[in-house]
C-alpha cells in the first residue's frame, strides 16, 4: 500500500530540547483503507462454523473479529506511518517513539494520537580552549620509597614471644577477660586468648590503657564506660568492669631490610626492589595527576555548558550505576536488590548519572566540532596493542563485539589530549 502524508495532519503539541510531542490525526479514508485490507487478510485465514477456511463472508468476519481487526489496523498504521512522520519532521529518535492518547473509533474510522519522540540535544560546546588547569609538580623522592619499604616491612612483620615481663605500648597482649555490668556477667563480654595491640586505638576507651603495666599471669579489674550506641541495651551507656588476666606478651619483629627481604618480592637485590617501587609509585602518581587534570576539565565543561540531556539516556546510566553497586554489595554478602534500596540508589546516583551523560555529550560534541573522531587505523593499532599469538582470536572477537565502545573511548582520549594541548596549565606543589 502506498504511504503518503497528504491526508495526515501533523502539529507540534509540545517541544523541549530533548523531546518533541506531535499531535497526529488521520483522514478517515486512510484508516478505512487499512482496515479493509486487514479485514481481507483475516478473511483469508478465518475459521468460522459452517464455512471452509477463507470462505466466510467478509461481514461475518468483521463481526467475529472486530476487536482484533481494529488492533491490527492500528499496528499497521503505526508501523507504516511513524517512520514517514519522523522523516517528514526531520526527527532522529534515540529511543522507540511512544504512541500516547490514542483516540480511535473503528465505526467511523477516525484516528488521532500523540507521538512522543526523544532526541539528542542540539548544542555547540563552548569554552573548551584555554581552560585554566592546575598541575601538581610532586615527584617520587627517596624518602617516599623509604617509607614504602618500611610499610612493606610492617606488613611482613611477625609476632614473637616477648622476653619482657611487663606490658608496654610496643606489645601485643594475650589476655583472658570477662566483663560484668552491675555485677552480672554478659556472655558476649567473655573471651580467652584474645590478642590486643596496645599501641592501636581501641573501641573501648581505657581498656588497653588498663593493661599497660600489668605483669604476665597477673589478673586485674579494668573499668570502662560503654558507648550509648552499643547494640546490647544491658550494657549500652553503662560502666562495665572487666576481669582481665594477662597470659602472655608478644612483640612485632620486622624483617631485615636486605637482599634476602627483596627476594620475597621476586627482586634480585634490595636496590632492584627500590627501583621497582620507585617505578610503580611514579606510574601511580602520573596516573593520579592525569586523573586530577581530567576531573578539572570535566568540571569546567559541565559548568560552562549546562546542556539538556535526554531522560532515557540518564535512566540507562543510572541503571548501570545502580547495578554496579548492587553487584559489589552482593559479592560482599549484602542484600541490595530491594525496593527500598532501589529508591535509595536512585536518589543517591541520579545527579551523578546526569553529570556523566552530560560529559559524554560534551566530549562527543567537541570531537565533532574539531573533527577528532577515532579513525579505523587508530582502532586497528589499539587492537594490535593487545594481540598476542595465544590471544589473537579472543582479542579480535572482543573488539568486534565492543567496537563502538572502543571507538568512543579512543575518541574521548583524543578530545582530552586536544583540550590539554590547548589549556592554560599552571604548575603547583
Amino acid at each position: 500500500m502506498e504511504i503518503t502524508l497528504k491526508q495526515v495532519k501533523l502539529k507540534i503539541a509540545e517541544e523541549k530540547p530533548c523531546k518533541v510531542t506531535l499531535s497526529v490525526s488521520f483522514a478517515p479514508e486512510i484508516v478505512k483503507k487499512h482496515k479493509e485490507k486487514v479485514a481481507a487478510d483475516f478473511q483469508r485465514v478465518a475459521q468460522l462454523p459452517g464455512f471452509r477456511t477463507g470462505k466466510a463472508p467478509l461481514e461475518l468476519v468483521r463481526q467475529n473479529f472486530s476487536g482484533k481487526i481494529d488492533s491490527e489496523t492500528l499496528d499497521q498504521i503505526f508501523r507504516d506511518y511513524v517512520p514517514e512522520i519522523l522523516k517528514e519532521k526531520s526527527l532522529l529518535p534515540i529511543t522507540t517513539p511512544l504512541v500516547d492518547k490514542v483516540q480511535f473509533n473503528g465505526g467511523d474510522t477516525s484516528l488521532s494520537f500523540n507521538l512522543i519522540i526523544e532526541r539528542n540535544p542540539d548544542f555547540k560546546v563552548k569554552d573548551y580552549r584555554k581552560i585554566p588547569l592546575t598541575q601538581k609538580t610532586k615527584v617520587i623522592t627517596d624518602e617516599d620509597v623509604a617509607k614504602e619499604l618500611e610499610d612493606l616491612r610492617e606488613r611482613n612483620a611477625q609476632l614473637t614471644i616477648s622476653e619482657a615481663d611487663m606490658a608496654a605500648l610496643e606489645h601485643f597482649a594475650v589476655i583472658d577477660y570477662e566483663g560484668q555490668v552491675e555485677g552480672k556477667s554478659l556472655p558476649e563480654l567473655k573471651a580467652e586468648n584474645q590478642l590486643v595491640n596496645l599501641s592501636s586505638p581501641q573501641t573501648l576507651q581505657g581498656f588497653a590503657e588498663g593493661i599497660l603495666g600489668m605483669k604476665k599471669t597477673e589478673t586485674k579489674e579494668i573499668a570502662v564506660n560503654f558507648p550509648k550506641e552499643y547494640p546490647n541495651p544491658s550494657a549500652a551507656g553503662k560502666p562495665v568492669v572487666f576481669k582481665v588476666t594477662l597470659q602472655d606478651l608478644k612483640e612485632k619483629k620486622l624483617p631485615a631490610l636486605d637482599d634476602e627481604f627483596a627476594k620475597d618480592f621476586e627482586a634480585a637485590s634490595l636496590d632492584e626492589l627500590k627501583k621497582r617501587i620507585q617505578e610503580v609509585m611514579t606510574a601511580n602518581l602520573e596516573k593520579s595527576k592525569k586523573s586530577d587534570l581530567e576531573n578539572q576539565i570535566m568540571n569546567h565543561l559541565v559548568k560552562e555548558n549546562n546542556i539538556p540531556v535526554p531522560d532515557s539516556v540518564v535512566e540507562m546510566q543510572l541503571s548501570s550505576l545502580m547495578n554496579r553497586t548492587k553487584g559489589i554489595m552482593a559479592s560482599q554478602g549484602m542484600k541490595a536488590d530491594t525496593p527500598e534500596k532501589d529508591k535509595e540508589f536512585r536518589e543517591k546516583y541520579r545527579l551523578q548519572a546526569e553529570r556523566q551523560v552530560r560529559i559524554n555529550y560534551l566530549l562527543s560534541g567537541i570531537a565533532h566540532q574539531e573533527n577528532l573522531a577515532a579513525t579505523e587505523a587508530e582502532v586497528g593499532l589499539e587492537i594490535e596493542k593487545y594481540k598476542s599469538p595465544e590471544r589473537a582470536q579472543e582479542v579480535e572477537k572482543y573488539f568486534k563485539e565492543n567496537g563502538s565502545l572502543i571507538r568512543s573511548h579512543l575518541t574521548d582520549e583524543k578530545v582530552i589530549k586536544f583540550i590539554l594541548e590547548n589549556a592554560k596549565i599552571k604548575q603547583a606543589i
